[in-house]
């Protein structure tokens, strides 16, 4: 009966670990890296839901709707690149090339096998320092922001990008690799929502 016992007890640790043996290990190297409302962005009839990415303060996940269409909402993603400036110089290339190309990434959430995610070039733009602000848009959000798992029953934890070498702007950006907390989109989602809906009302 003991030895019984004792083999439940380690199959049932052996599940334990093959289950979560390709989850995620979020780190990130700052601390504000929850879904929020932007106060700051959100006006002139825009309102903005923002997940920071765990890299860099100013890289995110936006959620955007607008008072005219607030059923409509579109996401973007901005990330940072601070050698993107110098090579366009030296390659003698235009920044504004890059607009409404496709932009490839691997994707993994949580325990999801990766797949592929391709949102397209909005515009580039750079701040005093020279750094590069590349704007990526999916018009219509993607359903695997809020679930990726196939019993569609719970929400998405963390994602994870990866900007692959086949990606032919891949030697623009320093970091190839990025994670999102997924967790907290829904709420902060229906609260900019329903903010663009009352704003709406009022007009």
């Amino acid at each position: 009966m003991k030895i019984q016992y004792i083999l439940i007890v380690l199959y049932a640790a052996l599940l334990s670990i093959s289950k979560n043996i390709n989850a995620l290990e979020y780190k990130a190297n700052h601390d504000q890296t929850y879904w929020f409302y932007d106060d700051e962005y959100s006006h002139s009839g825009r309102h903005m839901t923002r997940v920071r990415a765990n890299v860099a303060w100013g890289e995110s996940i936006n959620i955007v709707s607008v008072e005219s269409k607030c059923n409509d909402p579109f996401a973007t993603i901005v990330l940072h690149s601070d050698i993107l400036e110098l090579m366009l110089k030296e390659e003698g290339k235009n920044i504004a090339d890059w607009n409404d190309e496709e932009f490839h990434f691997e994707a993994k959430i949580d325990n999801s096998e990766k797949f592929d995610l391709k949102p397209t070039v909005w515009f580039v733009d750079f701040n005093d320092e020279g750094r590069a602000m590349v704007h990526l848009i999916f018009y219509n959000i993607p359903e695997l922001f809020i679930r990726a798992s196939k019993d569609q029953k719970n929400f998405n934890k963390v994602m994870e990008l990866t900007i692959p070498k086949s990606n032919k702007f891949y030697k623009y950006f320093e970091m190839h690799e990025r994670m999102y907390r997924m967790e907290g989109l829904v709420p902060a989602w229906i609260y900019a929502h329903d903010l663009c809906v009352t704003n709406s009302e009022d007009v």
